[in-house]
């Protein structure tokens, strides 16, 4: 099935390896954001997701440069709207729960849409009596809903198969395989990757029918030329 939020996968491909995930998620990618004004302004962005440790707890900026070599830009939420970087789609959340970290990855862009905040908790083990202090850290991946960034709710297990049968009812199939538990919260990749893999199949087959459109007429046209 077709992968459909790098960022996110990213994350999860290298889950037990703290430093490599952040180099990875740390390059300057082409992109763009979206100011107060609704301006768009293209170039390259570099995000890290946040880490919530024992020093620091603070996630509402990204870096941007004009030029992949340019000098670099610190982009505070109160300056910006929405980034995006490759296919990834970023929002700013104000709601109070979400303060210290405001930025939401935009996974189902419906009415009642599907996002997930991504963070890290960072683990100090050993110090003290046993020695050098070692640091670990596991992505967080924390799933609201709602019809804005703004007004979102985190999704739990007790309303799961409600919220999600409605964020994905315009794909039956898979809203029967979550009604009947096939899925549940933790297939929430299973779900997106079925979800997207259907959406982008339509896609497919509805611009499959128009080229098939736009040829018939043609050739029709062809025809009454000829004629």
């Amino acid at each position: 099935m077709r992968k459909f939020f790098s960022l996110l996968l990213l994350c999860a491909a290298f889950m037990d390896a703290g430093a490599q995930q952040k180099s990875v998620l740390s390059r300057w990618n082409p992109g763009s954001y979206y100011d107060l004004q609704n301006n768009k302004i293209t170039g390259f962005i570099r995000w890290n997701v946040p880490n919530r440790s024992l020093f620091k707890g603070v996630g509402d900026d990204f870096l941007y440069r004009v030029t992949v070599d340019g000098d670099k830009q610190k982009i505070k939420t109160a300056q910006f709207r929405a980034f995006v970087i490759g296919i990834d789609s970023f929002v700013v959340s104000h709601n109070k729960d979400l303060e210290l970290f405001p930025i939401l990855l935009v996974l189902i862009d419906r009415p009642t849409k599907l996002y997930v905040r991504l963070r890290y908790n960072q683990t100090a083990v050993g110090g003290f009596g046993s020695g050098a202090t070692m640091f670990y850290s596991n992505l967080d991946r924390t799933y609201y809903y709602g019809p804005d960034p703004d007004n979102v709710t985190e999704l739990d297990r007790q309303h799961f198969i409600e919220v999600m049968s409605d964020i994905v009812s315009d794909k039956p199939r898979l809203v029967e395989k979550i009604k009947n538990k096939d899925y549940r919260k933790g297939d929430m990749e299973d779900i997106l990757d079925e979800y997207y893999f259907e959406r982008n199949a339509q896609i497919a087959k509805e611009e499959a029918e128009k080229k098939s459109e736009e040829k018939n007429k043609k050739k029709g046209e062809a025809k009454n030329v000829d004629e």
